[in-house]
């Protein structure tokens, strides 16, 4: 008899792996939210042929949503029964980070908030660091700064997201990049004469 149980992964971790983009993930996403829209009568048939903007935003916000909900949910359920007054116990995290509700998005309020950065910059969107979805991110940055560094990409992440362990994380990624591996390999060398 097999005892070992397999954990269910969720809808949003078989996407994640499925598909070798975020942006790919983010459309497909899309299409999928606005057949299901459709088929429950939310919104009339769409003549559009392709998404909008706004679907396409809609659809990464709730992509981030659904995964903080998997992913930090003590810290969501402190935080959204903390504003009503409750009085319950602090999980380690929300401490940690400082965290927030904003906008149904955890994010982390650092302690630049009075300077000229982005609002972005000042409280970035928190995100579990091993997941696929964040490997993802983490990819595409990597792709639209050029092929970078490390500290490039860490940097560039920075601006937007909060992941634990950032820089194991970009360290993983990069590792697999083949235009990245060439660019920093060494040059050939001859061959010793006989």
């Amino acid at each position: 008899v097999n005892t070992a149980v397999e954990s269910k992964k969720s809808f949003l971790h078989e996407m994640a792996e499925k598909y070798s983009s975020y942006q790919k993930l983010i459309r497909i996403t899309g299409w999928i939210r606005r057949f299901t829209h459709i088929a429950r009568g939310k919104c009339q048939t769409q003549k559009e042929t392709s998404l909008t903007v706004d679907e396409l935003n809609e659809t990464e916000n709730w992509i981030i949503k659904t995964l903080q909900a998997e992913n930090f949910s003590p810290e969501i359920g402190y935080l959204s029964k903390h504003i009503k007054g409750d009085k319950l116990q602090c999980p380690p995290l929300v401490k940690q980070l400082n965290l927030d509700l904003r906008r149904g998005k955890l994010v982390c309020v650092s302690r630049v908030t009075t300077s000229d950065l982005e609002d972005t910059a000042k409280c970035p969107i928190l995100l579990p660091s091993r997941h696929p979805l964040t490997n993802l991110i983490i990819q595409k940055c990597h792709e639209e700064k050029q092929h970078v560094g490390i500290n490039s990409v860490v940097a560039a992440l920075r601006q937007h997201w909060w992941i634990p362990q950032l820089r194991q994380m970009v360290k993983t990624v990069i590792k697999i990049c083949l235009k990245w591996r060439k660019m920093k390999g060494k040059p050939y060398e001859r061959p010793p004469i006989p």
